[in-house]
Order: structure tokens, then sequence, then C-alpha cells
């Protein structure tokens, strides 16, 4: 079985009840079994699809409540998941690079808004739309990059581990260590940059 995203998941349950705020869907995920849907892990969520276009936020009341896109409405999770994979990202933000990894697009979105403690990236996907955040506070940014060309390189390699993420997650076994090799490998000889590389906001 295929390994749904933290993208997926959301836009699936918004689809079927739209109109809530983010600590009810926490609530509502949790009891359905996916328990590590925190409040604060589903405000990252929702705002990382903000930032693509992919949810609506009406803050017209005491708290947000999140739909999906008016474009992407449907009647079945299934519906709203073939339009999602045909559907092109779009963006809001101006931290945004697109690369090319063979014939799919990584959007890569740099997030200012994480802690020095949270990962260093958070890829998700809607059927074959990649799209990672950066944590941009990360320690390792901060410290050990110290050009534009370190810093260039180190966002393809991110692209890259995004990219085998999805690919890790759609296989329907584990794999072992020389498979993840290869997709790495694969990754690697086949990545071109596709929007104009954008300074560095330090």
């Amino acid at each position: 079985m295929i390994h749904k995203s933290d993208f997926e998941i959301l836009l699936d349950h918004l689809s079927r009840t739209p109109g809530v705020t983010a600590r009810q869907l926490s609530t509502n995920l949790r009891k359905g079994g996916h328990t590590r849907f925190t409040s604060k892990l589903v405000n990252q969520v929702l705002y990382r699809l903000l930032a693509i276009q992919f949810v609506e936020r009406d803050s017209s009341g005491d708290k947000p409540r999140w739909t999906t896109s008016s474009t992407l409405n449907s009647d079945t999770s299934q519906a709203l998941t073939t339009r999602l994979v045909k559907r092109p990202l779009q963006t809001a933000s101006a931290n945004t690079i697109s690369y090319r990894i063979a014939d799919t697009e990584v959007r890569l979105l740099e997030d200012h808004n994480l802690s020095p403690n949270d990962p260093y990236i958070y890829p998700d996907w809607v059927g074959s739309h990649i799209v990672v955040s950066l944590n941009m506070t990360h320690p390792f940014l901060k410290m050990r990059l110290t050009n534009v060309t370190e810093y260039a390189l180190f966002r393809l390699i991110v692209a890259v581990d995004a990219y085998v993420q999805w690919k890790i997650a759609r296989l329907t076994e584990p794999p072992d260590a020389t498979e993840v090799m290869n997709l790495r490998d694969y990754a690697f000889r086949f990545c071109t940059l596709e929007s104009t590389e954008q300074p560095r906001n330090d």
C-alpha cells in the first residue's frame, strides 16, 4: 500500500469536513488513528498547504477555519486525489524554488517559522507533486553554510532527499540500503534547477 503524505491526509480530511479549525482537525485525525497529528503539526502542514494555494483560510472568526481550495473541491477523496495529481503547483511565496528530477517536479519552500529543534526538512507530496519545506532556522544552515554556492548545492540535495522519500513511500515493501542508494544516485544524475535561484535571506 502506498504511504499517504501529511498533505494527502489533511486534504482528504478537509474535503470531507470543510470549515474546521486546526485544533478540530487535529482532534478528528487523532480519533481516526493518526495519533501523531498534534495541533502544532496540523498548523505547520496547513500553512505549507496555504503557501502552494491548496487550502484556504477563513480568519473572520475567533480561530481560522480551513477548507480545501475552491479549485480542489470534490465529492470523494478519490476524485480529490485525481484532481490534485493533475493540478500544477502554484505558490504564494517568493521563497520557492523549483527543481526537476527526471520527469518529477520538486518544489522547495523556505520556512522561517520552524524551530531550530525541528527537522531540517519536511517532505510532502500530493500525487506526483512533491513539496519540501526547508527549515531555515536549522543549526546546519546557520553554522555550516557560509556562501551562496554552498547554500545552492544544499538546496539541491534537499530536493533530492524529498524525491527519494517520495519514491520510498510508493514502494510496497521497505527498501534495503542498496535500493535507497540507487534511488539517490538516479536522482543526482537527473536533477536540474527549474526556477531562478533566489538569494539567501540571512
